[in-house]
């Protein structure tokens, strides 16, 4: 029997033991007791005897394999001296519990308003329809297997979760929907529902007076949709305001909670026309005015602007870059600028200068680079980072080093400061599988033994979409800026048809919103800061539409020059023209 008041030594698959002592004990539970020793923690099962009995060793596996910034899976099972199990190991977890962040003190003690609770009710969803795209059930996804790690969420109790043939049993009723005789996907929504509306709003949608029940009967109000938009029930003056939920998100909770609707929910980022994916539905094809207005000629014709706004292009057979933010040109050796073609290093921007990283077999150095006419910088040498990569990529100003590192395969770096020095360093890590994935323009797409994931770093997280809309297609070209609209060129390796793919996000999954075949599989095509796409799709045409409505104005007679690229700076569409910059416009 385990006494957490003795050691108790344990072992790992090819690792030594392990002894964790009393002082390590975290808490104990129904099954068994946790143990946190460094940046692990450990479960150990009350009754070994009965887990294996179920089956729990290959239970763990198969959770082994949920690998997601915002799951705490089980990483590998944890054995006696005998070689059987008797718990599991995962990843240690610094968050706190989600309920604090209900409570108005909290809130208010930390800074954490209504677009913080956003953004956290946002990366839930992402991560509950990530559970789903990997074939598992979260079931009872209560407040209490959540962790808040500043916005992100931190799903735990994993190994209760219903996979493969192992089903789920227990549900925590204040979340449970009685209208359902089973476990589904929407059961799992309808208990996001409840936990995220609390996040919220502070309060349970059942909860508050009704004259027509018992305070606290929760069940039978549950039964019968008799939620806090009854317009009959009294609210506790602790409950924030309704207004602070994003309006489509409100009318999606009322849907759930008053009208007993069950559907996968909205973005709590999304406007109020991007529920369900549309098909792509032209409403205008006019003749527009399409003005070009020259903003300046830089001393070299362009060959390539990166998405931070530097040009690169050639004089004299030698390789120059130019800073079209700040109108000069950039001391980088051409050898350097090579480099960042060949993905050995990468750009950051740093407010009015920039850092080049480098990688090399076993570091990655850096320096400042700065403007032709600039002061040289204090410290133009940046600090190295020991690391191993094979390659560097660069999402928006978020640089990554791709490693062979199994479930640590996407490192984002930063630069910290140090006694005085500025050294690169590692900012987060992300799982990821090298082999099994291929980059693109603001995307990335790993494959899953067939089945594809997006792969799309947005607002300090990084997303694994199921994209199986995509199964038999081969992906040619890929452009993201966000996961509400994905735009793909593949080849149906059934009919051999060279398509383009617009694809939109439901929650759970990329579905296609609109294909047409194309001649060359290039995405030739930008997204402004406010979420307005401009794409050249066809010759002398541009599509104008929002990335989460997708509607469209085609403009014919464009002007636009053959073969230049769109790019955006700042909250213009611009291109480059040789060595002359234009602004592209409506008038």
């Amino acid at each position: 029997m385990l006494d957490p008041s003795k050691p108790i030594k344990v072992f790992l698959p090819q690792s030594g033991g392990v002894t964790l002592n009393p002082n390590d004990h975290v808490a104990s539970g129904g099954e068994g007791a946790v143990y946190r020793k460094g940046k692990q923690v450990f479960k150990l099962y009350f009754d070994p005897l009965r887990a294996r009995a179920v089956g729990m060793d290959e239970k763990i596996l198969l959770l082994a394999g949920l690998s997601h910034p915002f799951i705490v899976a089980p990483r590998t099972g944890v054995y006696d001296v005998k070689g059987e199990l008797v718990g599991y190991a995962m990843d240690y977890c610094d968050g706190l519990p989600l309920v604090k962040t209900f409570t108005n003190a909290w809130r208010d003690q930390n800074s954490f308003g209504a677009q913080e609770a956003i953004r956290l009710v946002e990366n839930m969803r992402s991560a509950v329809g990530t559970v789903h795209s990997m074939n598992a059930l979260m079931v009872d996804g209560n407040e209490m297997n959540y962790l808040a790690v500043g916005v992100e969420p931190r799903l735990i109790d994993v190994d209760s979760w219903q996979i493969g043939r192992f089903r789920a049993t227990a549900m925590m009723p204040s979340i449970r929907d009685y209208a359902s005789q089973d476990f589904s996907v929407l059961t799992d929504w309808f208990a996001w529902a409840i936990v995220s509306f609390q996040v919220l709003t502070g309060t349970h949608p059942y909860k508050g007076s009704h004259p027509d029940y018992k305070r606290g009967d929760l069940e039978a109000r549950m039964r019968a949709n008799a939620s806090v938009f009854d317009p009959k029930v009294k609210l506790n003056g602790a409950v924030r305001d309704f207004s602070l939920i994003p309006p489509v998100l409100r009318d999606w909770y009322e849907g759930v909670f008053q009208l007993g609707q069950r559907e996968i929910p909205p973005s709590a980022l999304a406007s109020p026309l991007s529920q369900a994916p549309k098909k792509l539905r032209v409403i205008q094809s006019l003749s527009q005015t399409v003005r070009h207005t020259l903003l300046e000629t830089l001393p070299f014709d362009v060959l390539h602007v990166s998405r931070n706004g530097v040009a690169f292009g050639k004089s004299s057979g030698v390789w120059r870059a130019y800073d079209l933010v700040h109108h000069r040109n950039l001391v980088l050796e051409s050898a350097e600028i090579e480099q960042i073609f060949a993905n050995n290093a990468v750009l950051m921007r740093l407010g009015e200068r920039l850092a080049l990283l480098v990688r090399s077999e076993q570091e990655i150095s850096g320096r400042i680079v700065v403007g032709e006419s600039d002061p040289v910088p204090v410290q133009p040498v940046l600090r190295s980072l020991p690391l191993a990569s094979r390659r560097l990529v660069s999402f928006k100003d978020t640089a990554y080093a791709i490693t062979d590192t199994p479930g640590k395969g996407m490192v984002e770096l930063g630069l910290s400061s140090l006694g005085g020095n500025t050294l690169v360093a590692v900012a987060k890590i992300w799982p990821l599988a090298a082999n099994a994935t291929r980059f693109f323009n603001g995307v990335a797409i790993y494959d899953a033994l067939g089945t594809p994931f997006f792969i799309i770093p947005e607002d300090g997280a990084v997303h694994t979409i199921n994209a199986d809309v995509l199964r038999g297609v081969s992906v040619v070209d890929a452009f993201a800026r966000n996961s509400t609209c994905v735009v793909v060129t593949g080849i149906d390796k059934r009919s051999g048809v060279m398509t383009r793919y617009l694809l939109s996000f439901d929650g759970t999954r990329m579905l296609i919103a609109d294909s047409a075949p194309v001649d060359t599989p290039d995405i030739n095509m930008t997204v402004l800061p406010k979420g307005i796409a401009v794409a050249a799709f066809e010759d002398d045409s541009l599509d104008v539409f929002s990335t989460s409505a997708y509607v469209t104005r085609k403009i014919t007679g464009s002007g636009l020059p053959n073969d230049v690229r769109l790019f955006t700076l700042g909250d213009m569409v611009c291109y480059m023209d040789g060595a002359r910059l234009f602004h592209l416009s409506l008038g």
